[in-house]
């Protein structure tokens, strides 16, 4: 373990796990494979 993720899993919450995940979601942004969420539904 680092010592990041020592400093961090002391912390209320998983930080660790929601910087990570906000880590892959800017990744897909930058990659432009994020999904494109419906906004206008047509019927």
């Amino acid at each position: 373990m680092s010592l990041t993720e020592e400093i961090l899993s002391q912390l209320p919450g998983d930080v660790l796990r929601g910087l990570r995940q906000g880590d892959r979601i800017l990744t897909s942004v930058h990659k432009n494979s994020a999904p494109t969420p419906q906004l206008v539904k047509e019927n």
